[in-house]
């Protein structure tokens, strides 16, 4: 019997024209083609370790009070706790900005950084946890008899 011939691959993403490519990474092409390699020793400076230590202080002290907040819908907790709950939250706005502290690297030095999608977020969450912070402040839960 005949040999018989395999059929070609299917055209990547069925062919559509209009969808994203996801077999070849969005970098490729971008910039010739060749990743500039940066050396190790001065791209990791202090302030980029700084800006990574306040993104997870903000992480952290913005999880924990949201934590607290929502418990606080089924337990009562004392003025003092809440207050310092609120304060915690202010604290996390602060952290979250000094994350901005990254446009100070080395890397930013060498390229022309400016605020994209992640910087404007990150504007966003300062602003929403220093307002919870400040609306807790302002008012304690009087709790039900």
């Amino acid at each position: 019997p005949p040999q018989q011939q395999q059929p070609p691959p299917p055209p990547v993403n069925g062919g559509n024209k209009n969808s994203t490519d996801f077999t070849t990474p969005s970098w490729i092409g971008a910039g010739g083609g060749a990743c500039t390699e940066y050396p190790q020793e001065q791209l990791f400076d202090t302030v980029w370790k700084s800006a990574q230590a306040f993104a997870f202080l903000a992480l952290v002290l913005g999880g924990g009070g949201t934590i607290f907040a929502w418990c606080s819908t089924c337990f009562v907790f004392s003025r003092v706790t809440w207050r310092w709950t609120g304060y915690e939250l202010i604290l996390a706005s602060i952290c979250q900005g000094l994350v901005y502290l990254w446009f100070q690297t080395q890397m930013c030095s060498w390229n022309t950084c400016s605020m994209s999608y992640g910087a404007k977020s990150d504007l966003l969450a300062v602003t929403l946890w220093f307002v919870s912070g400040i609306m807790v402040l302002c008012r304690y839960p009087m709790p039900l008899r």
